[in-house]
């Protein structure tokens, strides 16, 4: 394509005055990315220098040549809603696209239903977790996007970029590869400092290949500014009038286009009248020159931030035809702009103007009819005008509205602004019904438990407790009780939480049969698995099956097999475990929620490693990672159990990357069950790698999360214990570990049951103490079923310690090295003690350095005094670092550089620079 300038009419021409440059530029650009080298443009600069008419008449260009594009564009009342930019440019493209198009019915956007107008059939079911809810949408928005873009040249617009959230922001890096591979330009245009997401993936872009350019676009000069001033005016302006103008607009296009129109509705004696120093008294003086029905639809516009015709229609209580007339006269008037089917003002310094020229009182008014006229079109938006507006609703009716976005945000993952929203709306519960309080109080519950105010949740939880009680509602109140348990789990109380799930169930139990039953039975059987609860699984699957057959839906016959799965597996038939996740898996993805995918590749990959089967292990895990892309909380445990792979396998750089980046995850979220799972796994990779004292120290640090609130948990006390024993072998002090021994034992506690008993095995071997090794042969003896060989090794193993032979003359240590080679299992299960090792950083010297320097508290300012490079070095340093090793803070980039010896805990927390570094591969 070549490089002319967009042609239309004289404001389109106008709007590129002194932007030859750029032009010539972006066309270049974009030629080249059709031609198969992906392009990244930011163009930068402060609201009003003309980066969106750049950008816009690219894209025109761009259309004309039969290039595909998609426009983002959001907005400040919508960056804290998940997705929002995405719905309103996909629905727009889904429109576009012929009625009988298979995009509009395809199963990969099903979960898109609810929010992508077009598209056809039903939603699928929401899930429980807002984490994976969210996991879910943003898997079919990536998809999504890379169908609209298709397999041809496409330029994507992120016009405002930095009021992107950071949902959709995720969800454009997965799609970037797509973008790439058929030659795409990503053209972004930033008025503010961009936000650590989008920054995040702007560099991601570079590191992979794209040609990067960065232009901060200039004011126009004196001549230029001129020249658009009069073009805009369309007649000849005198001179003092013209250079006030110029002064006065600094050379931002907007605001020059904006006075020479205004100037172009004057009679020419005004040319000589002083311009007003401040823009919002002229946008108010054209606010008061407006007829009522234009009035009021730029108030509507206004408040709104940008609205169909239909719900301006519904706000000003007239039909959509008599408010066609009105909005072309606003739109030439230079007040409004049209952007994918929605009216907004034409500039933010606009919207605001317009809404300070307002009474308050009016204000409230205007959000009122917006979020009744939301809600009536089905619109995204309707809470934030109906909190804004709620003096002029009735209590109950606002919080319907409120109550349903809020859900849907929560459930995307999107706490803090959903629990903004339940908070506004809790100062007027004394107005509401009792029924509504209740709701309004659960919701408030479970916002603060997700956002991390634990009393907060707890205080909202009893509330609503006795609301529902007042209320008469018991589904109700078993959803209380349900959310009080998994806050009571969390922090260790398991007797209450099993208190309440017992009393939700009883709530439930003389009722017709629900999804609420099956909820809570599934979530007593979890809680099982984690205590090891044989009967108590066995009984909860008698119970589901008796459900199933009642309600007969796939997520309940999936729950079925998963906890008849987990049952079998406390019961050490791993072979028959396997099967019926293997079912539950089935059943799962025919019904299409992501959770219950999730927790059946997890439960598979725990029964493969719990047969020793590296592969399975690697294939389920990764499939759950995948799942949960995004979700760090959720990708923790299938992320941990690739690092025993990669133990597994001799990589133990890989592993102990895997789980400091796993450690800093979880400390950040704050949920005890997860930290102790995280350094547990963290000090397993360390022991491996051969840093006993680092693994030692998050060994204890583990323990008193466990000792303090955790003990009852076996699951994770089997992986911490695993690794205690690990340490005390390698530090030739097995005695204490042993002594704190309670889980281990059982061959089906934890993920990694039977080579658990192995390395249990040798610590007894190591003291002395045959007859426990015995009543290990007799547990491992007893398993039921096991598809590999492991179990069967592991009581070789056994049995050769038990003789306390010498290895080079024992057949049974060489058959049990033999089976545990044969299983990839020999670094893991051993006599001596691991080799120390020296980690390879796979980074260059200077990374190191900075790295180094970043792990001891320095500023990037500092560290390039330091090392004689720019603080834009450190930062690019920094980046491929991050990228490198997948942290995502210099939290935790320290531990690792600590944990693996490239820095001295000591010099990190003196917090300068010492003479030199400590040598890598060294203990601390």
């Amino acid at each position: 394509m070549g490089t002319r300038v967009a042609t239309g009419d004289a404001h389109s021409a106008a709007r590129l005055i002194g932007r030859a440059a750029q032009t010539a530029m972006l066309h270049a650009a974009l030629a080249d990315a059709a031609g198969g080298t992906p392009q990244l443009i930011e163009l930068i600069g402060p609201p009003g220098i003309g980066a969106t008419a750049l950008a816009e008449a690219l894209v025109t260009d761009a259309a004309a040549a039969a290039i595909t594009t998609l426009v983002l564009r959001p907005d400040a009342l919508t960056r804290d809603r998940p997705y929002a930019a995405l719905v309103r440019t996909l629905a727009a493209a889904v429109r576009a696209l012929p009625a009988d198009d298979r995009l509009r019915s395809a199963d990969a956007y099903a979960p898109l239903r609810g929010f992508v107008a077009g598209l056809h059939g039903p939603a699928p079911t929401p899930l429980a977790d807002p984490a994976l809810e969210r996991a879910r949408v943003h898997e079919a928005f990536a998809r999504l996007v890379e169908a609209v873009l298709g397999g041809s040249p496409a330029l994507l617009l992120l016009d405002d970029a930095p009021l992107l959230d950071d949902a959709t922001l995720a969800v454009l890096d997965d799609a970037a590869t797509a973008l790439a591979d058929h030659g795409g330009m990503l053209l972004v245009t930033e008025h503010a400092e961009a936000p650590p997401a989008l920054a995040t993936l702007l560099s991601t872009l570079r590191r992979d290949g794209w040609t990067a350019h960065r232009h901060v676009l200039p004011p126009l000069n004196d001549a230029d500014a001129d020249l658009l001033l009069t073009t805009c005016a369309g007649r000849p302006l005198a001179s003092g009038a013209r250079r006030r103008a110029v002064t006065a607009c600094a050379g931002l296009p907007l605001l020059v286009a904006a006075v020479g129109r205004d100037l172009a509705a004057r009679p020419a004696e005004d040319d000589a009248l002083p311009l007003p120093a401040d823009i919002r008294d002229r946008v108010r003086m054209r606010m008061h020159g407006l007829d009522e029905p234009s009035r009021e639809i730029m108030t509507a516009v206004a408040v709104g931030g940008g609205l169909p015709v239909d719900v301006i229609a519904e706000v000003c209580a007239c039909p959509p035809d008599e408010v066609a007339a009105p909005l072309a006269a606003l739109q030439r008037a230079g007040l409004i702009r049209l952007d994918d089917g929605r009216w907004m003002p034409a500039h933010d310094l606009l919207r605001d103007a317009a809404i300070a020229a307002l009474p308050e009182a009016r204000t409230q008014a205007v959000h009122a009819r917006l979020a009744r006229a939301l809600r009536a079109t089905d619109a995204p938006g309707a809470a934030t005008h109906a909190v804004a507006g709620i003096g002029f609703l009735d209590p109950d009716e606002a919080a319907r509205i409120v109550l349903a976005e809020a859900d849907r945000l929560d459930r995307l993952g999107a706490a803090a602004p959903a629990l903004r929203l339940v908070e506004a709306l809790s100062a007027h519960l004394g107005r509401m019904l009792p029924e509504t309080r209740s709701r309004v109080l659960l919701l408030l519950g479970r916002c603060r438990r997700h956002a991390g105010d634990d009393d907060g949740a707890r205080r909202a939880l009893d509330d609503a407790a006795d609301a529902f009680d007042a209320a008469g509602d018991p589904i109700g109140r078993a959803g209380v009780d349900r959310e009080h348990a998994e806050l009571e789990w969390a922090h260790g109380e398991f007797g209450a939480a099993q208190t309440r799930l017992q009393s939700a169930r009883a709530r439930l139990d003389g009722l017709e049969p629900s999804e609420a039953l099956a909820g809570v039975l599934h979530a007593q059987a979890v809680h099982a698995m984690r205590r090891r609860d044989v009967n108590g699984l066995a009984e909860l699957a008698g119970h589901l099956t008796r459900l199933s057959e009642r309600l007969g839906t796939p997520d309940v016959a999936a729950r079925i097999r998963l906890v008849e799965g987990a049952a079998h597996f406390a019961r050490t038939d791993f072979v028959a475990a396997e099967q019926a996740t293997e079912a539950a898996l089935a059943s799962a993805s025919g019904s299409d929620d992501l959770l219950l995918r999730m927790r059946a590749h997890d439960q598979l990959a725990v029964v493969a490693a719990a047969q020793g089967d590296l592969d399975a292990l690697r294939v389920h895990s990764l499939a759950s990672a995948r799942l949960g892309r995004g979700i760090p909380l959720l990708q923790g445990w299938p992320i941990g159990r690739l690092a025993i792979v990669d133990l597994a396998r001799g990589n133990a750089d890989a592993a102990l990357r895997a789980t400091a980046r796993l450690v800093e995850d979880v400390v950040r979220e704050g949920d005890p069950r997860a930290r102790l799972g995280a350094l547990s796994l963290h000090g397993l990779a360390l022991v491996h790698a051969g840093r006993t004292a680092a693994a030692r120290a998050a060994i204890d640090e583990a323990r008193h999360i466990a000792t303090d609130r955790l003990d009852g948990d076996k699951n994770v006390v089997a992986t911490l214990e695993l690794a205690d024993l690990s340490v005390a072998l390698a530090q030739g002090q097995p005695d204490a570990a042993l002594a704190r021994v309670t889980v281990i034992d059982d061959p089906a506690a934890g993920w990694l049951p039977l080579l658990s008993i192995a390395v249990l095995g040798r610590a007894l071997a190591a003291v002395g103490d045959r007859p426990r090794i015995a009543a290990l042969i007799d547990r491992v003896d007893a398993v039921v079923s096991c598809r590999t060989t492991l179990a069967h090794t592991v009581a070789t193993w056994l049995r050769a310690l038990h003789a306390n032979t010498d290895a080079a003359a024992s057949p049974l240590f060489s058959q049990a090295a033999a089976g545990f080679a044969e299983l990839g299992l020999t670094t893991l299960v051993r006599r001596d003690t691991p080799p120390a090792s020296v980690v390879a950083p796979a980074l260059s010297a200077r990374e190191l350095d900075v790295a180094r320097l970043v792990a001891a508290g320095l500023t990037n300012g500092q560290v390039a005094d330091r090392l004689g490079i720019s603080p834009r070095t450190v930062s690019t340093h920094l980046d491929h670092i991050y990228r490198r090793f997948g942290f995502r803070s210099r939290v935790g980039l320290t531990r690792y550089l600590v944990d693996a010896g490239f820095v001295d805990a000591g010099f990190v927390a003196a917090g300068f620079v010492a003479e030199g570094f400590v040598a890598a591969g060294t203990d601390t």
